[in-house]
């Protein structure tokens, strides 16, 4: 993409589309991260899982068996996460398709707490390191308020259905950025402190 298209536009679309942020200027990330969207030049599980789904879609029309279509999925999954760099982000949401995946196989009822805690170990059994990234514990940390801690809140609120579909969302939102405050606050306690000293 960088290499055909010339200029802002290629490094623009080549970090959107798959995250190679090397041929955006130092201006042009800065810019992006002060107002806040920074992220959508990182890819994630949420293009992960968008694939998968898309993909599995495609090939639910030809006649394969569960297993070889899962087996397909996971070359597809383990492709993606390569070429992605093999971010924590990418991989927990690789181990957590995978595990749902195995659960319609093994023909076991998906957990999403067993799923989180089977991603932790698997991400930081050849890397230990990780517990200390801030990517990581903000990705776990992500995936747990949005699978175990949103839907336990919604089981107590109630609302009209038309509704149902923006309070969940509001919710979720709400939750992810609870759970996740002190893991901000912890790495990035700069903004904090010159906040409290005004």
């Amino acid at each position: 993409i960088t290499s055909q298209i010339d200029g802002d536009e290629g490094a623009f679309l080549g970090a959107m589309l798959c995250g190679n942020k090397s041929k955006l200027s130092d201006t042009s990330k800065t810019s992006l991260f002060r107002v806040g969207i920074g992220h959508i030049f990182s890819v994630s599980g949420t293009h992960l899982v968008i694939i998968s789904f898309v993909f599995m879609y495609i090939i639910s029309y030809v006649r394969l068996s569960y297993k070889a279509k899962f087996i397909l999925n996971e070359m597809v999954l383990v492709l993606f996460s390569l070429f992605a760099g093999m971010s924590p982000s990418v991989l927990r949401a690789t181990v957590m398709m995978t595990v749902f995946n195995l659960t319609a196989l093994l023909r076991r009822r998906p957990d999403s707490l067993t799923t989180i805690a089977i991603c932790g170990v698997i991400l930081t059994a050849f890397s230990p390191e990780n517990i200390r990234s801030a990517s990581f514990l903000l990705s776990m940390s992500g995936a747990f308020a949005l699978s175990v801690i949103s839907p336990m809140v919604m089981k107590y609120i109630r609302c009209e259905k038309l509704l149902r579909p923006f309070v969940t969302n509001f919710i979720a939102s709400l939750c992810v950025w609870t759970v996740s405050l002190p893991i901000v606050m912890m790495f990035f306690n700069t903004f904090a402190e010159n906040f409290f000293r005004r």
